[in-house]
């Protein structure tokens, strides 16, 4: 269900016109044929700049539903500069939070997954672990 005017269409197929090339690769390396519903609306309400909050079983998609639209507007717009007076050359450009360790381990894997090869490195921090590894990670 999308509500509010103007709403963006659905897509109904991944090519490299609708989510990027690089992101289109990693989807048919990892066995994604077409979009689950969830993902259909998540890509194009992202890419029309408006918010989304989407509510769908388990094993429906959510996950890539929500890390496509990040990963293609981080491939869009790349990086940006560090500030000038920081001491580090990389810096977050997206947070995703998560519940329990558990999901954010998942949520990690999948992004790993998705942005092979893209220049875009993914990192799970959370309580309870070695915080100079995380950091320097």
């Amino acid at each position: 269900e999308v509500s509010g005017e103007g709403s963006p269409h659905p897509i109904d197929t991944y090519s490299p016109e609708t989510i990027g090339e690089d992101l289109y690769r990693n989807t048919q390396r990892c066995g994604y044929e077409k979009p689950t519903p969830v993902q259909k609306y998540s890509i194009p309400i992202e890419d029309a700049g408006r918010d989304l909050m989407a509510c769908a079983q388990t094993g429906s998609g959510k996950t890539a539903g929500f890390l496509f639209p990040i990963i293609i507007s981080m491939l869009k717009l790349g990086g940006r500069d560090p500030p000038e007076t920081g001491r580090r050359r990389t810096y977050p450009e997206a947070l995703i939070l998560a519940p329990t360790r558990e999901l954010a381990q998942q949520i990690e894997v999948e992004a790993r997954r998705f942005t092979y090869c893209t220049g875009i490195a993914s990192v799970c921090i959370y309580g309870g672990a070695e915080v100079r590894e995380q950091l320097r990670q």
